[in-house]
């Protein structure tokens, strides 16, 4: 078996330039391992990951049917410059 990639995150000024910013994982369905840099954690549905920028972390040994919601975000006010394209 060959080890998964790891993923660093990084600040939102080097996000911009480089990847994305810090985030939050919400297991939605499944389970497996999250490696945070460390260690291993057992994750399940349910279970919140908080991955500062710059955190090598991954998940690993996940089941068939594993989902995972990724949220995104920068810093306080940065949605404020957001145009809504969205029609009325």
């Amino acid at each position: 078996m060959t080890t998964p990639p790891i993923i660093a995150h990084v600040s939102l000024a080097e996000a911009l330039l480089k990847g994305p910013p810090p985030v939050g994982n919400l297991v939605a369905r499944g389970k497996g391992m999250f490696f945070d840099g460390t260690q291993n954690h057992s994750v399940e549905a349910g279970s919140f990951l908080f991955v500062p920028a710059g955190q090598i972390h991954r998940f690993e040994a996940f089941s068939p049917d594993f989902a995972v919601w990724v949220l995104f975000y920068g810093p306080e006010g940065g949605e404020a410059n957001v145009v809504n394209t969205a029609p009325s």
